[in-house]
């Protein structure tokens, strides 16, 4: 169940910042969507701040994100240790695209020990960074909060080095095993077993909590090449369900190769975006897509978040499909 949490002032949503991303941001804009006359969070984003010549465009791409939320306020923090400039023209540029909504609060920080508000003294407001309940819930949870994006980043890239050499040998171990599945006459059915090899790894997952060892991740990535298996992995898992399986799949990220790697980011990449972790699924999806710019899934992914798609849309497009079978069009196995 999603946690709630309670901003008192301007302090305690730079404290949040880590907890909503998964990582602490430098030289951002977090932009947010706030909800009812309680000001519930909603939908976030976080850009890199642009260069001064570029600050209008970037403030067009934010203001339709968050227009697609349909916000009744907005939240509008920047965190740079520059002079500020470009952080206080863009937040005003995407205020001015979003009128009448109303900006709720906008803060520029350092990240370290002030914030600035609009109209505020010039020497900025001191504080000292804490740490948020929600960053602590999260830790709590089995999320890990990551130093900066770039960590982000590294977490999705391929293994290297003996690590990489080790799976390069368990994939050939997997691959022969899916190889001899489909030379032995069913049933069950090649699908059917690869759904009961995902779910003997997933199962043992849910029940202890703890990460299978390399070459299980490594065969869970292979039999995602049967299109039937790979939708096993995200069709149907509710938004909580997600953010659980999604610590498995980013797991097996860096230990998928070619051809599988892509299918493994693809569904890592739903899962992030369904359990609203637009950052790790935008890092999920470009590394599948750099992989294998046809993988469907991760295109599709990375569609919903270029048009700013909040996850909860999930629900409705579950609904208007009738709940049927989905099936990734791309990847017939190898």
């Amino acid at each position: 169940m999603t946690s709630r949490h309670v901003c008192h002032d301007v302090p305690d949503i730079l404290d949040l910042l880590p907890a909503l991303f998964g990582f602490v941001p430098h030289e951002s804009l977090v932009a947010v969507a706030t909800h009812g006359e309680r000001v519930r969070f909603g939908f976030r984003l976080r850009l890199d701040l642009p260069a001064a010549p570029d600050v209008d465009a970037a403030a067009r791409v934010v203001a339709h994100h968050l227009r697609q939320a349909s916000p009744d306020g907005l939240v509008l923090v920047t965190v740079t240790d520059g002079d500020g400039y470009v952080a206080d023209a863009l937040c005003d540029a995407v205020a001015d695209l979003l009128e009448p909504v109303p900006v709720v609060v906008a803060a520029r920080t350092d990240g370290c020990s002030r914030y600035w508000l609009p109209g505020g003294p010039d020497e900025g407001t001191p504080y000292a960074p804490g740490t948020s309940p929600a960053t602590v819930a999260a830790v709590l949870d089995g999320r890990e909060i990551l130093p900066s994006r770039d960590a982000l980043v590294a977490r999705y890239a391929a293994a290297t080095g003996e690590r990489r050499a080790r799976a390069e040998a368990a994939t050939e171990a997997a691959v022969d095993e899916l190889v001899a599945a489909r030379r032995t006459p069913g049933p069950p059915s090649l699908a059917e077993r690869g759904r009961r090899a995902l779910d003997e790894v997933r199962d043992a997952f849910l029940r202890t909590g703890r990460v299978p060892d390399d070459a299980a991740l490594v065969r869970l990535g292979v039999w995602t090449a049967v299109p039937e298996v790979r939708d096993h992995a995200w069709w149907g898992l509710s938004r909580d369900e997600a953010t659980v399986h999604l610590r498995l799949w980013t797991a097996a990220a860096p230990l998928a190769v070619a051809p599988f790697d892509a299918h493994v980011l693809a569904v890592a990449g739903f899962l992030a975006w369904r359990s609203g972790d637009g950052a790790a699924a935008l890092v999920a999806t470009e590394r599948a897509l750099a992989a294998s710019p046809v993988q469907s899934l991760a295109r599709t992914v990375h569609e919903l978040l270029v048009a700013g798609v909040p996850p909860s849309r999930w629900d409705d497009l579950l609904a208007a499909d009738g709940g049927g079978a989905r099936t990734d069009e791309n990847g017939s196995s190898p």
